[in-house]
């Protein structure tokens, strides 16, 4: 028996939509091995970091999994900034509809950046990622967990890449495969403990917007 998902879209509207979903990741997992689009993704993930600075890390659980990412003070510096007052986050993961395996959180992260930092639209599993559409209200923090192009049904967007998750990988981006079939899963993203007291806002939990 086919499992019909449980599935969440980018605007609110709850829908089982395995036929969409399952299309839109043929056709990233294709577009991925056109060599054109192989030199445009390349070119959108050009970016510097300096060395020597410090690197803030943070843990994610989800679904008794917890992974260990770094966030990227350098390439997104006020994306970064903007977001540590956030930290920790108490919340639910929503897979998105239009962009391919990812996922994001279902409350809203005002952070009022003004610029999209470290911009791309093709990513990368592992990828932790910050991004807002005030049309639509949604201000989010995601990860990707497999192919994807950042996008809504009108075309490509632009997200800021804000970190990648640099321990436990295999088993974030297994777990991250269930929420299309099992739905919304409970989610945690705080501070490492090493950086705990560089930020952040130690035991708390964000409540809704």
């Amino acid at each position: 028996m086919s499992r019909i998902p449980w599935h969440t879209d980018d605007h609110g509207a709850t829908v089982g939509e395995v036929a969409q979903v399952r299309s839109v990741w043929l056709e990233l997992s294709t577009a991925t091995r056109d060599p054109f689009v192989m030199r445009r993704r390349g070119r959108a993930r050009i970016t510097t970091i300096g060395r020597g600075g410090h690197m803030r890390r943070v843990t994610i659980d989800l679904g008794g999994v917890t992974a260990a990412a770094e966030l990227w003070d350098e390439r997104a510096p006020k994306t970064v900034a903007a977001l540590l007052p956030h930290l920790p986050i108490a919340d639910r993961t929503i897979h998105v509809r239009w962009s391919g395996a990812a996922w994001r959180t279902e409350k809203n992260y005002p952070l009022h950046v003004g610029e999209v930092e470290n911009r791309a639209t093709w990513l990368e599993p592992g990828d932790l990622i910050y991004y807002d559409d005030p049309r639509y209200d949604l201000y989010k923090v995601a990860f990707v967990y497999g192919t994807s192009q950042w996008r809504d049904d009108k075309g490509e967007l632009y997200v800021a890449r804000i970190g990648h998750v640099t321990e436990n990988l295999d088993a974030l981006i297994k777990a991250s495969d269930e929420i299309l079939f099992r739905g919304p899963r409970a989610l945690a993203i705080r501070l490492a403990p090493s950086d705990s007291g560089a930020g952040g806002r130690g035991q708390g939990t964000i409540g809704g917007r």
